[in-house]
């Protein structure tokens, strides 16, 4: 890789891509990759890693006392909430395209707060 590509790929943030650039021709080589199979793998890692890091972000911004995530929600507590959908509810953050609230309401001890 030449340092021009590796200027580029740094300002446009591709880190994982310049981090593992011998590891993606490789696996490229060894199973065959067509050129648009290789680009897709790329582009599925990059956007992943991006969404992830921006999740950490927000949750940072928040300031949230405590490591109060969707992960240590006490759904044993609450049988009857369909985890999976909540789950797939908070990871697509579609309500907060929509400009939505997510509100937990409840008695006291079932785990709204986390």
């Amino acid at each position: 890789m030449n340092d021009e590509l590796i200027k580029k790929l740094k300002h446009i943030r591709l880190m994982n891509l310049l981090t593992n650039w011998n590891k993606y021709i490789e696996l490229a080589r060894n199973n065959n990759f067509s050129h648009t199979r290789l680009l897709t793998h790329v582009i599925d890692e990059e956007y992943q890693i991006k969404k992830e890091n921006s999740r950490k972000r927000r949750l940072s911004r928040a300031k949230i006392p405590e490591n109060l995530v969707m992960e240590t929600f006490p759904f044993s507590q609450q049988p009857k909430l369909n985890k999976k959908k909540i789950l797939s509810i908070y990871d697509s953050f579609d309500y907060i395209s929509k400009k939505q609230n997510i509100i937990w309401i409840g008695p006291t001890g079932t785990g709204k707060t986390g």
